[in-house]
């Protein structure tokens, strides 16, 4: 049966990931041409099917833990792709989307895959000890997951910020402002990850002292 903490894990992540898809959807459809608009999109989009593979983890971990480390490794993969094209797309904001070639998007697929293969085999879902489940990782697996996906979010924030300080068209420093509010969610719950984690670890520490 799933307890309650589990219940509610799996219906926060997927509800929060798919209002978060309808609006990237939304944003997309009123310029959808625009290689800035579409590099935005993909990457709250990616971040938002992140968020509901990470709520059906808990739903199916009941019925199959193999099904739930699939989900979750889809979670990892789609969640440090995100954070590598939201970086692209801050990138030509600030850059200018000239400065979005092909070499940048090669670079950028190969270290978000080379740390997508190296979080998902680090990661996976195990039991928590009261009835229900909880994903749980390694060093490998946080710096992978977490950390480098974090400084990627954090960098790109900060040329958002730059571009939104040297703005001089009010309707493009709005807009930018909105992005800038975006990226800092997603700083936030990448945080709250790691604070979880390690406290995690620490509990287990004082258990067996």
């Amino acid at each position: 049966m799933v307890t309650t903490f589990n219940l509610f894990t799996s219906v926060s992540w997927i509800i929060t990931g798919l209002i978060s898809a309808v609006l990237s959807t939304l944003f997309l459809g009123k310029n959808p041409k625009k290689r800035l608009n579409q590099l935005f999109s993909a990457g709250f989009i990616a971040w938002s099917l992140s968020m509901v593979f990470n709520g059906i983890v808990f739903a199916v971990a009941y019925r199959s833990l193999t099904a739930a480390n699939i989900f979750r490794d889809l979670t990892v993969v789609f969640g440090i792709l995100s954070a590598f094209i939201l970086f692209a797309a801050a990138y030509g904001i600030y850059f200018g989307a000239e400065s979005l070639n092909w070499l940048l998007y090669i670079s950028l697929i190969v270290i978000a895959g080379v740390l997508a293969g190296f979080g998902a085999v680090n990661d996976w879902v195990t039991l928590d000890g009261l009835g229900g489940f909880k994903t749980t990782d390694n060093l490998v697996g946080k710096i992978c997951t977490q950390i480098i996906t974090a400084v990627f979010i954090v960098a790109a924030n900060i040329l958002l910020i730059l571009t939104y300080r040297s703005s001089k068209n009010p309707q493009a420093k709005k807009r930018v402002g909105y992005f800038v509010i975006g990226y800092s969610t997603i700083i936030v719950g990448l945080l709250m990850f790691v604070i979880d984690s390690l406290a995690r670890v620490g509990a287990s520490d004082s258990a067996f002292t």
